[in-house]
């Protein structure tokens, strides 16, 4: 029972003795002095071991450097530096996707609020390609493009068209494949296209088709829904405008394809995919369609845009030819 007691009252003693260094090393770091700061991380240790939480930007504790760089002081991440702290997190380098589960690397938590100059003298000592990639989503969420250009450096430019896409960063992406990006690289088994398709950017949609990104049918299907056969719910579809732009710019739609396209359309009830659907497929075929049992959407569909007249015109316009 003693030994208990004497072992919590070490481990209190001990916590309360790490918390008053952090404080230290905090205060330390804020007024940029040097001295005090060499005393305080004498041991190895404590250049590595995290110091302070920063909640938007990571659950984790920042180690002295992370958060130097966090506040932008240069002069300490270099004094730092000196006395032995790495620039980057080891375990990033084996696998960019797990930053969430490991402290925010220097370059991150710099690229987090906005420091170019940090970010700039982090990217030329050598930070590593996953913090590059972990770095870059933040500039590409906070719209920098000043950091994001450097941390596409690092990074590479798929990795830098790939976070630019997924955050529906038009200058990034443009950026990206100016600097050697494939338009069709894929990240997950999904194009960019696809993930533009995904986050409903119109712009970076538009974009990377006038660039020649390579378009079919599945582009309007969710298909870790469709794969597994279930209808998709209008939460699951992509954006109508969206799908718009897809159909304008096809040649061919496959029935399934034709099938997603029309649900997407009469759950949204929307005149722009009306019109294209309309243009590709025959009014014929879905009055066919729409007399199976298991083409009910097709029904709805021109149930939805008979009262619009559109399906009306569009035949009378094809008479008229």
């Amino acid at each position: 029972m003693n030994s208990k007691i004497l072992s919590t009252s070490t481990n209190a003693i001990a916590e309360s003795v790490r918390k008053e260094r952090d404080k230290a090393i905090l205060f330390a770091i804020q007024s940029e002095d040097l001295e005090e700061l060499s005393s305080l991380c004498e041991d190895p240790n404590a250049l590595r071991q995290g110091c302070c939480c920063v909640p938007p930007l990571s659950p984790h504790k920042l180690p002295p450097l992370a958060f130097a760089a966090f506040e932008g002081r240069l002069n300490v991440c270099e004094w730092l530096v000196g006395l032995g702290a790495s620039i980057d997190d080891q375990d990033k380098q084996l696998d960019p996707t797990c930053h969430h589960h490991f402290p925010p690397a220097p370059l991150e938590a710099a690229a987090f609020s906005g420091q170019i100059d940090v970010c700039r003298w982090l990217a030329a000592k050598g930070a590593a390609t996953g913090s590059g990639a972990a770095a870059i989503v933040h500039a590409a969420r906070n719209r920098n493009f000043e950091i994001f250009e450097l941390c596409l450096e690092v990074a590479g430019p798929e990795e830098a068209l790939y976070r630019a896409t997924t955050q529906g960063y038009l200058a990034g992406c443009e950026l990206a494949i100016a600097k050697g990006a494939s338009i069709d690289c894929k990240r997950f088994d999904t194009s960019m296209l696809g993930w533009a398709v995904r986050v409903a950017s119109v712009t970076v949609v538009q974009h990377l088709i006038a660039s020649g990104a390579k378009l079919d049918g599945g582009l309007l299907c969710n298909t870790s829904y469709c794969a597994g056969g279930f209808v998709p719910s209008p939460d699951m579809m992509i954006h109508p405008e969206i799908a718009a732009i897809v159909l304008e710019n096809l040649e061919f739609l496959s029935e399934p394809h034709a099938d997603h396209a029309l649900l997407i359309c009469t759950a949204y009830d929307s005149v722009c995919m009306a019109q294209q659907l309309l243009r590709m497929i025959p009014i014929e075929k879905m009055e066919r369609r729409a007399k199976s049992r298991k083409a009910k959407h097709v029904a709805a569909f021109l149930r939805s845009f008979r009262a619009r007249n559109l399906v009306l015109e569009n035949a009378l316009a094809r008479r008229s030819r």
